[in-house]
């Protein structure tokens, strides 16, 4: 919301139809790539997801105003912003879902953060300072929320010292004499916490070349603004920051639709040019945004969020309306729009596939080369008897197709109801689980052997049956002595039998 005072820079050359239909490919491509992270982790394949659908229109909105030598410091929303860039591709995105350690697949973090998780490189393979102001950067995320706005802070105070100190111009591979723009993404949740309100009154003080994001879908997790953010809008609170015009100290603040893309193409220009010509911190509260798959894979917002509230979400879905919008201003026909949606679905599944064969093949190729030791151990020793399940078992084709453990086949238990109606004794093997080796299981029999029973009486961590049983002592849900007292013989209101039967069970 810029003052009257406040002279606006001109708009740089408008787009062409070739930019607006490219732009519809990337952010369905992201959405899609969303989607698809989402049943990965659903699937085994990967331990957690976070995405960033919902805000892909405005994210490529500020990428063409993202300049080379410009930096980012942002967080686990930004994978349509890292690609529209080209520091991002979707296998490389994949790779990270997956936490796949190679760095050639994975180069922002090798495996080693959660996904959502972006970087640039600053060195070369020699270990010597790349060019920074030739690429477009983005330093590491880190992971607690707002984290990043001490880091954002200085680097647009880095970029007015090179501005402002010409003994600094020399170095040439940093900075263009501060021509940078430091672009900051953050959540409107994330906006509470404290680094938020100091990096931003740090920054009206300094003036320095910060452009703040906030990306505003109304929740916290699943805490509407109404309970966390005074006013429910962080730019409102933080209108005393304004500037009152040119020459003066503050911020320009700007709040626009996260699903207006024409009114967010000219909002980010305008606003960096002000940010990068002259110095000024901007804020930019992006409202009305959406999240179509909730949070995170860790919930359903179809718990918290009302029916009302999910269909206006629907209705206001930022890529239906980038859709309405081409169609509205007879920039593509349906036809077109089908076409690109069909191609990036093709995009993101080849590189999903691709992604996890990568990683997937390494794995395969570690467990042939221990196969292989394995058998020479065997030929070596003799201990074949010992060894020779192991070596099948290695064998076996791991479920690639889910990523799931040979656990996850076996029989699930009875419901609890089920097994209360089941009265002891009843004379019944336990159902034999699922295996991954072609071995088959040996069946375990409702009765013991002699020397099971021994044991049983015997061992310390196992008390007779004539005392009371702790629930804590499993060998007796597959293991129980041959004179076991049948219901019959035994009262009901026995101890030991209640226990017995509870862990039959």
């Amino acid at each position: 919301m810029p003052t009257a005072e406040t002279a606006l820079p001109a708009l740089s050359a408008p787009l062409s139809k070739v930019d607006f239909l490219d732009d519809y490919r990337l952010a369905w491509e992201s959405r899609l790539a969303s989607l698809a992270g989402r049943k990965e982790v659903f699937m085994g394949k990967a331990k957690f997801g976070i995405f960033g659908d919902g805000k892909e229109v405005p994210q490529l909105a500020m990428a063409r105003a993202f300049q080379n030598g410009d930096f980012r410091a942002g967080y686990y929303r930004d994978q349509t912003f890292m690609v529209a860039i080209g520091q991002l591709t979707w296998q490389q995105y994949f790779a990270q879902l997956y936490a796949n350690p190679d760095v050639e697949a994975e180069p922002a973090t090798g495996g080693r953060a959660m996904n959502g998780h972006f970087a640039t490189r600053m060195l070369d393979d020699d270990g010597n300072l790349t060019d920074l102001t030739k690429t477009k950067n983005s330093s590491a995320d880190v992971s607690p929320t707002a984290s990043q706005m001490p880091r954002l802070l200085g680097m647009a105070y880095a970029s007015k010292l090179f501005r402002q100190n010409p003994e600094l111009h020399q170095f040439t591979a940093l900075s263009n004499k501060g021509n940078e723009v430091a672009f900051g993404t953050i959540g409107n949740a994330s906006t509470s916490e404290g680094m938020f309100f100091e990096a931003l009154n740090a920054a009206g003080v300094l003036q320095v070349p910060m452009l703040v994001s906030v990306w505003d879908d109304h929740y916290g997790i699943s805490v509407p603004a109404e309970y966390q953010t005074t006013k429910q809008s962080i730019s409102e609170i933080m209108a005393g920051l304004q500037r009152d015009g040119e020459g003066q100290q503050g911020f320009e603040i700007y709040a626009v639709r996260g699903w207006d893309y024409a009114g967010l193409i000219d909002t980010y220009q305008r606003a960096a040019a002000v940010c990068r010509e002259q110095h000024v911190p901007v804020l930019i509260h992006v409202t009305e945004l959406t999240q179509p798959q909730g949070h995170s894979t860790s919930g359903s917002h179809e718990r918290y969020k009302s029916k009302e509230r999910l269909q206006w979400e629907e209705a206001h879905d930022c890529l239906h309306k980038l859709r309405e919008w081409l169609l509205a201003e007879g920039h593509a026909t349906e036809i077109e729009l089908d076409e690109i949606e069909k191609a990036a679905a093709v995009t993101i599944k080849t590189a999903r596939t691709t992604a996890w064969a990568d990683f997937f093949d390494a794995i395969k190729a570690e467990r042939d080369e221990a196969v292989v030791l394995l058998d020479q151990l065997v030929a070596d020793t003799g201990t074949e008897n010992t060894l020779h399940e192991m070596v099948e078992q290695a064998q076996g084709e791991p479920h690639a197709d889910s990523g799931r453990h040979c656990a996850d086949h076996a029989p699930r238990p009875a419901p609890r109801a089920q097994r209360k109606a089941q009265l002891w004794p009843p004379q019944r093997a336990a159902p034999p689980r699922a295996a991954c080796s072609p071995k088959t299981p040996t069946a375990i029999t409702p009765t013991c052997s002699a020397k099971a029973s021994s044991l049983l009486a015997t061992s310390k961590k196992c008390p007779p049956p004539s005392r009371p049983t702790p629930r804590w002592w499993t060998p007796a849900r597959c293991c129980r002595p041959a004179s076991m007292p049948t219901s019959s013989a035994t009262p009901a209101s026995s101890p030991s039998a209640k226990t017995w039967a509870r862990l039959a069970m």
